[in-house]
């Protein structure tokens, strides 16, 4: 995406930052203040309860992180806009491990509720 003939470099650098800002936002929200309120360490059914009862706080969660997301990829193409004049390669690359940081994201997520099957691991000490 080439956002360089509508914004002027000074243009693309604050919509990157006003993204960055997005995703920061709905990140804390979707994976810190949600999982915060919601989860119960070492006590399912209080976590299942607390789930029930807020239903619409853990629906607001997942569409925060799924948002989040979206402001990561846009953020990504603004950003190789605003770096295209260093070359065509080392904006590739970025982009490339833009991208592939999403991957390693999901990997080292702690909770995802839209992916069946995750597990929440919980260290107490002894």
């Amino acid at each position: 995406m080439n956002l360089a003939p509508a914004l002027s470099p000074r243009g693309i650098a604050l919509l990157a930052g006003l993204l960055y800002l997005g995703e920061g936002a709905g990140s804390v929200f979707g994976q810190l203040i949600v999982p915060g309120n919601l989860l119960l360490a070492g006590d399912p059914a209080g976590t299942a309860a607390r789930i029930l009862e807020s239903e619409t706080l853990l629906r607001l969660g997942v569409a925060a992180t799924v948002l989040s997301v979206a402001f990561f990829v846009a953020e990504t193409a603004a950003f190789a806009s605003l770096f295209r004049p260093v070359g065509r390669g080392p904006v590739q690359l970025f982009v490339f491990f833009s991208i592939a940081t999403i991957g390693a994201w999901r990997a080292s997520t702690p909770i995802s509720p839209i992916c069946p099957g995750t597990t929440i691991i919980s260290i107490s000490p002894s």
